[in-house]
């Protein structure tokens, strides 16, 4: 997967994937206009989304309705030296008349999540200047 970057006249960035435009900015306090999200708020909703789409497809695939179906993201970082590690909770609110005997399962599945997946599995970053 190939990523372009184009700048703008403002502080917004523009991501450039496929057919898509993902547009990001700084907060006001970091010099921007926080007309869009931050790249790290869509770091931390792209594990959100992927552990909803797992569910989703799930549930799907059992034909249980996703109707009052919840998943709340949360996260903590360390300080100092530390900062960027992060202890990352996904919780997942069920209904009550949700089957009982799937909820490990779904638990299984959601952990199976893509994104998460490849940040348990550390990649290597490489930076070039051409």
């Amino acid at each position: 997967m190939e990523i372009t970057i184009n700048f703008t006249e403002s502080s917004v960035i523009h991501a450039n994937l496929d057919t898509f435009i993902v547009k990001a900015d700084s907060s006001v306090k970091n010099g921007g206009e926080a007309r869009f999200p931050e790249p790290a708020s869509y770091f931390f909703a792209s594990l959100a989304l992927c552990a909803g789409y797992y569910l989703q497809s799930f549930c799907n695939a059992r034909e249980i309705s996703t109707h009052g179906i919840t998943i709340t993201q949360g996260s903590k970082s360390s300080s100092g030296a530390n900062r960027f590690q992060q202890d990352i909770g996904i919780a997942i609110n069920l209904p009550e008349d949700f089957p009982a005997k799937y909820r490990a399962p779904l638990a299984a599945a959601v952990s199976g999540c893509t994104v998460k997946k490849m940040i348990e599995a550390a990649p290597q970053f490489t930076v070039t200047v051409n």
